[in-house]
């Protein structure tokens, strides 16, 4: 489920319009919305989703996701 959330991520940075900000990419999300986009429960994807931002990859928000390390959230995705 991991990969499948962070692959959703890459995605959504790569094609979804969304704010460059000085600290890293801004998605307007919903935990609700991201985990319909990846096949997952709301519960599942916030877990999932809090283990990233421990990590520094994201920063959660209202509404709101933002990338912080993009490099390191494609690492996650299990593809070269």
């Amino acid at each position: 489920m991991p990969q499948r959330v962070a692959t959703t991520l890459c995605l959504l940075a790569d094609q979804e319009p969304r704010r460059l900000l000085e600290l890293g990419i801004q998605i307007q999300l919903t935990h609700e919305q991201m985990a319909a986009l990846a096949g997952t429960s709301r519960e599942t994807t916030t877990k999932i989703l809090n283990e990233y931002a421990d990590q520094g990859l994201v920063h959660l928000g209202c509404g709101k996701i933002t990338i912080n390390d993009l490099p390191r959230l494609t690492a996650e995705t299990g593809e070269s």
